[in-house]
């Protein structure tokens, strides 16, 4: 799923495995300049997580929101 504000900034979101990202990912992504968030202290379910980033992304960006097919 790719999701673009009116910027055509680009959004993408990664859930993480229960156990967390392993060393080498964090790099990865880092190296990639990706923006890491954390939306709960609590460990998510997956669905849960997929849920809840894309609701709160679309909360605070809802007068730009649109979807890319």
């Amino acid at each position: 799923m790719c999701i673009r504000d009116r910027g055509e900034r680009k959004v993408a979101f990664f859930v993480g495995p229960e156990g967390g990202w392993s060393e080498c990912e964090i790099e990865t992504a880092r190296e990639s300049k990706v923006v890491f968030a954390s939306i709960s202290k609590n460990s998510l379910r997956s669905q849960t997580a997929a849920v809840c980033a894309v609701s709160i992304f679309i909360a605070s960006e809802i007068e730009n929101f649109r979807w890319i097919r």
